[in-house]
Formats: structure tokens, sequence, C-alpha cells
């Protein structure tokens, strides 16, 4: 059987699906593909499968760094081909489940090669504000500033770095794409409202399972406190967009503190937000990011190695039926 990938947006039932797969095919191995699960300690913010079903089950690329580590995209997508290849290595069948759209489509396909960063060039780059970083952009590359936002810091410095050292960046990941490898994907939909349906029970849950709890424990075991105790001094007095966007740039060197949950209970600890309205803001941001997933996933459906499948229509039983008969 040639690897599986299992894509779909958030809360539709990726998890439960390569857990029934990995437990029907009997030699598999589950590989995430979710940005955030990497995470030690970040378990009920990210919906981990437990330790005990891990146990059962092998599992890669979860628990692999701390949150005051920062993962690139390259190593990312490094460390998840190494695990890829083992699992193929051994005679076993990879099972990849894809959460970030972004790390999922580049392990599956050629990354565009650009250079290595210019460490002197970035050091002055970072000196300028967000608005004199899209000005270069937009003086270079017009069709590449109406992409991004004014508040996408790391994209703007990026994308300025480069075009300063004259690379052409082509953001069109839908032209000309070679897989890495051989696969079969799947994109598992259902009505949009069944999924924020989900997504509403979960944040629920969460909170019920200690998610509170969790991001305190976080804050104290990986000494954030007394950065975080800075920030909110300087920035309290603002209105909460503008505590939202100054947190998105000052806090950039840690991922893991700009996760779905985790960010707006951090707003709830230092008084920002209270419990019901960080639990509104934590629903209303994963629902916008499952439209993202929606949205790029479309683009795959005209590729032939993928299959999308309704599962509010059609079981697991359907789905491996159809594995079964690809050869």
């Amino acid at each position: 059987m040639k690897p599986i990938v299992i894509a779909g947006p958030t809360s539709v039932g990726k998890t439960d699906l390569s857990l029934y797969l990995a437990e029907k095919i009997g030699n598999a191995e589950i590989v995430s593909c979710d940005s955030m699960q990497i995470y030690k300690d970040m378990d009920i913010g990210t919906d981990k499968v437990s330790k005990e079903i891990r146990e059962q089950i092998p599992h890669h690329m979860i628990d692999i760094i701390t949150p005051r580590e920062k993962m690139t995209l390259g190593r990312f997508i490094d460390l998840a081909s190494f695990h890829v290849k083992n699992i193929l290595n051994k005679g076993k069948v990879p099972i990849i489940v894809g959460g970030t759209t972004l790390y999922m489509h580049f392990l599956l396909y050629d990354l565009p090669i650009f250079s290595q960063k210019d460490k002197s060039l970035i050091k002055d780059l970072e000196k300028k504000s967000n608005k004199e970083l899209y000005s270069i952009i937009l003086s270079k590359n017009e069709k590449l500033a109406e992409k991004i936002s004014l508040q996408d810091r790391k994209r703007l410095l990026r994308y300025a770095e480069l075009l300063l050292k004259g690379e052409n960046i082509n953001l069109n990941f839908w032209s000309d794409l070679k897989e890495r490898f051989d696969f079969t994907g799947i994109i598992l939909v259902k009505p949009r409202k069944d999924i924020f349906s989900k997504i509403e029970k979960r944040v629920e849950n969460q909170i019920k399972k200690g998610l509170v709890e969790e991001v305190n424990f976080i804050l104290n075991k990986y000494d954030f406190k007394k950065e975080l105790d800075l920030f909110f001094s300087q920035y309290k007095h603002l209105s909460f967009n503008e505590i939202y966007k100054s947190f998105q740039t000052y806090f950039n060197k840690y991922p893991a503190l700009q996760a779905h949950s985790y960010k707006e209970i951090i707003f709830y600890l230092y008084g920002i937000l209270s419990l019901d309205e960080a639990k509104a803001w934590i629903i209303k941001s994963t629902k916008n990011y499952a439209k993202r997933q929606i949205r790029w996933l479309k683009k795959y459906l005209n590729f032939e190695n993928w299959i999308c499948i309704d599962v509010e229509n059609k079981n697991f039983d359907y789905i491996f039926d159809i594995l079964k008969e690809i050869k």
C-alpha cells in the first residue's frame, strides 16, 4: 500500500481516521504534519493523541522541541521526510496526517530553492518598520506585495531580503509541482456548519480538560513570565486589537505562544480577556483557520492522486476499501 496522506480542515476527523487505518493496516506508522504538536507539554490545546495510544501506534513529529524553540519550515520538512523514508524502508506504511497545510504541502512537493539568509542584510532590515519593508517589496514586485499582509513581519522581512538580493519569488505553489514520493491523498470534507459545531464543542472540552492550567504550567516551566510581564506592562493600556497585533510582533521568536488557544488564554491570565471572551476568540480564530484550510485544499481536488470523501455520508470502512483498490 502506498503512503497515505490525510488532509482536511480542523475538527473534520483526520486523527480518528488515521488511528482507524493504522489499526486496520497493521504495519503502519503515523507522521504528524502539525506545526504545534511538535512542542512538548502543549497537549490539550493541540489535541495530541494520548501517550497511551502512541505507545500502541508509533507516532512521529510530536513532542520534539520545547515551546522556547523555533522550528523552521525547512527543518520540519527534513525531519518529517526522514521519518517517511525510514517507515518505508522498514516495509511499513506511512500515514501522514496533515494539520498545517503549508507544512504538508512542502512535505509532499519540492520546495522552491532560495539562497541562505543574509544575516547582515536582515540586521539592517530589522531596523525598518513594516511599512518600510512593504515599500521595498512594492517597489520590486507589485503582485507579490498584493499578497502580503502589512502585519506579517516575518514574511515582510524575508521577501524584502530576497528581492534586494535579486531573487525571483514565485508564490504559485500549484504550478509545475513535483512530488517527493508516490502517495494517495485523502481530503476529508463535511458541511461547514458541522465543522464549526465541532470546533465549539472542542474548545469547551479543552477548557474542561484543563487548558488554562496547561498554559499556566508552560509559562512557568519554560520561563516566559518575565517577558510576558514586561510586554503587558508596556501594552496593557492599548485596545485589545492593538494588543493582539503587538503580541504577534513582540513574540515572533516564539511561535508556540502564537498557537490557537494558547495566545487567548495568556490574555485571560493577564486580565485582558474574561474566560468567556477568551473562549469566543479561540472559537473565532479556529473557525477562520478552518476556512483557510478549506480554501487551500480545494486546489488539490484537481490532482489525480487525491480523493475527496464526504465523511458525513461515508464511514471509515468505505475509505479503507477504496485504499485497498489503489495500487
